[in-house]
């Protein structure tokens, strides 16, 4: 029985190297036997490097098999600097071939600066595709010290979409950072997280300090309140947190917060014996 492409496309799966795979193609070419779409994008699988990967591509337009998304994606994760990736965007749109959600995601973790992911997330709403909890991931995992964190909070709650669990990675690059008051900044906004109490913890005076004062502000007292009742919970201070989760509560509008804000409310009450 003949062996087909679907027969060597299985085969080369099974390979570990780039050279084993070029080996099933070089059986292929002698059994003429020409290879497919999959078959170039399993190879470029095992590509380990970016010029490797451009090899697959120059196989593939010799051999007039038009490259896709998913070989594009795949060529994109193998580049090295940003420079590179935007090499890759640029022969996508020559092949008129648009990125999609992964390709974008992907472009994003070459850039070394917080500057042009935000570039990268532009051209992505300009494209019409909106960013995910790995885009914003990403980006919030990148040096933000050039930064404030007054300035990334205000551009994220302008976004569509932005939920509170990529802040994560903000609250603990500013931490790493050595920059207390930026990370107790975003606190501030999500005291609910995990990151922040963590950052709460290990700086509970300052905290507690930093709240204080910011909610002396009329903009931030509801941010600034509900962040002192998770900064007196932290210290273990239940009565005056539940004053302030309370506070907090009275404050807040319909919705998700005002919900957990009322489950945090039981707990407190509960622990304290006024339930």
């Amino acid at each position: 029985t003949r062996p087909n492409v679907v027969t060597y496309n299985t085969l080369l799966k099974l390979p570990k190297t780039y050279e084993q795979g070029c080996g099933v193609i070089e059986l292929m070419q002698a059994a003429e036997i020409s290879p497919d779409l999959v078959t170039y994008n399993t190879l470029l699988n095992l590509a380990a490097t970016y010029e490797q990967g451009c090899g697959v591509i120059e196989l593939m337009n010799a051999a007039e098999t038009r490259p896709n998304v998913v070989t594009y994606t795949t060529l994109l994760n193998l580049a090295a600097t940003y420079k590179q990736g935007c090499g890759v965007i640029e022969l996508m749109q020559a092949a008129e071939i648009s990125p999609d959600l992964v390709t974008y995601n992907t472009l994003l973790k070459l850039p070394k600066t917080y500057e042009q992911d935000c570039g990268v997330i532009e051209s992505m709403k300009a494209a019409g595709i909106p960013p995910n909890l790995v885009t914003y991931s990403t980006l919030f995992s990148k040096d933000l010290s050039g930064v404030t964190a007054r300035e990334l909070v205000g551009w994220y709650l302008e976004q569509q979409y932005c939920p509170a669990a990529p802040m994560s990675a903000a609250i603990a690059n500013y931490r790493k950072k050595r920059l207390i008051n930026e990370s107790l900044c975003l606190c501030m906004y999500y005291p609910h997280l995990e990151a922040a109490r963590k950052v709460i913890r290990k700086n509970r005076e300052a905290a507690l300090s930093y709240f204080l004062l910011m909610a002396e502000n009329e903009a931030d007292r509801p941010q600034a309140t509900y962040a002192l009742g998770v900064t007196y919970e932290e210290l273990g201070r239940y009565r005056e947190a539940l004053a302030y989760m309370r506070e907090a509560h009275s404050m807040a509008d319909e919705g998700p917060r005002k919900m957990a804000l009322e489950q945090v409310i039981k707990k407190l009450s509960k622990k304290l014996g006024t339930v």
